[in-house]
């Protein structure tokens, strides 16, 4: 039996190719000179971009906070979509006088959709940039409204921008109205309050302590003045007393030797006691005028003090003195002409030796 199917080999594969070589030769330069009569055939296109960086506040957000808050994506969007606007292109179109040709046959708002397609935009916000691209037949044309569009995003952004930074002072602007009339009020409360407790604020403690302070030593001062006034006062009285009796008895009483001897000034009081004394009441005022000289040095010097050792001394005479007087007078009466007599001789010697 003999077998009928060869076996093949790249010798065969290569035979068979350069026999038939023109098959595939000829479809290939047919398309390629098509091609190339197509390409030279169309007209010429020419793309120009720009790529627009977008810098964010360099200012960090905890120093100072930015006035626009809206993220750059949505912020280009928004700007894209004013620059694509029908409005802005016709103003491109009118300014570089585009499309003359399409403006025969076509309508306005064609010719707007034609020049849109034309464009492109590609925002890259979170990359920080984003690019404008336009496809025309002038290269001169094509740079030039290109550079068109990016200064048209950027002069709207700056324009976005600050009509929100107006927006967002202006809002301030009025918070700020709004915090300084309620800090006046405030202030015009705590000014009333002050003046209702003027002297009852905590930072009047100082001065209210030393004022206090004060207060009371000019108190204790004038406690001390009105004690001493009320003995003075006693004494006085005293001495009026005996006066009124003195004269009462006779006119003798009205001897300057005597008065002398009444109008004892608390600087003598720590001298001894006279020589000739006089009655009970005499020494009850001489006694009442001596303790309160004796209180009044106290409060100037030390227990130890010589004046008041003095005046100690002298008070505990006149107590002394006082008993003897006092029991003498209930030892024995005498009649009242005796009384008399020896009133009047007691007088007598004191006229007798008085120097006037």
């Amino acid at each position: 039996m003999i077998n009928t199917e060869k076996s093949f080999d790249i010798h065969d594969y290569t035979e068979i190719f350069l026999r038939r070589i023109w098959y595939f030769l000829i479809p290939l330069i047919v398309i390629l000179v098509a091609a190339i009569l197509y390409a030279f055939s169309l007209p010429k296109v020419y793309r120009a971009a720009t790529l627009i960086l977008v810098t964010p506040q360099k200012v960090p957000d905890t120093f100072v906070r930015p006035t626009v808050t809206s993220r750059i994506e949505d912020r280009l969007q928004s700007i894209g979509q004013e620059i694509m606007s029908r409005t802005r292109l016709e103003q491109v179109i009118a300014e570089f006088k585009l499309y003359p040709e399409a403006a025969k046959s076509l309508s306005r708002e064609e010719i707007v959709e034609t020049m849109r397609k034309n464009i492109q935009v590609d925002i890259r916000g979170k990359q920080g940039y984003f690019t404008i691209s336009y496809t025309g037949k002038d290269p001169k044309i094509v740079t030039m409204v290109t550079n068109k569009l990016a200064s048209l995003f950027i002069e709207e952004n700056l324009k976005l921008r600050e009509q929100q930074a107006q927006g967002t002072s202006d809002f301030l602007s009025v918070e700020l109205n709004a915090m300084r009339a309620k800090l006046e009020e405030q202030e015009a409360t705590v000014t009333d309050f002050k003046k209702k407790h003027m002297s009852e604020l905590p930072e009047q403690r100082d001065a209210n302590l030393k004022i206090l302070e004060q207060l009371q030593l000019q108190s204790q001062k004038v406690g001390d003045n009105l004690k001493a006034a009320q003995d003075r006062k006693v004494i006085v009285q005293k001495q009026l007393s005996d006066l009124k009796i003195q004269m009462a008895l006779g006119p003798a009483s009205e001897n300057p030797k005597e008065e002398r001897a009444d109008t004892t000034t608390p600087s003598d009081l720590s001298q001894p006691p006279p020589p000739r004394q006089k009655g009970p009441s005499y020494y009850e005022a001489q006694l009442i005028q001596a303790r309160s000289h004796v209180t009044a040095l106290k409060a100037k010097y030390t227990g130890r003090h010589p004046d008041i050792v003095n005046a100690e001394k002298y008070v505990a005479d006149l107590e002394r003195n006082l008993e003897k007087m006092r029991a003498q007078d209930m030892g024995g009466i005498v009649s009242g002409s005796e009384t008399s007599k020896k009133k009047k001789d007691d007088e007598k010697m004191d006229m007798e030796s008085s120097p006037f």
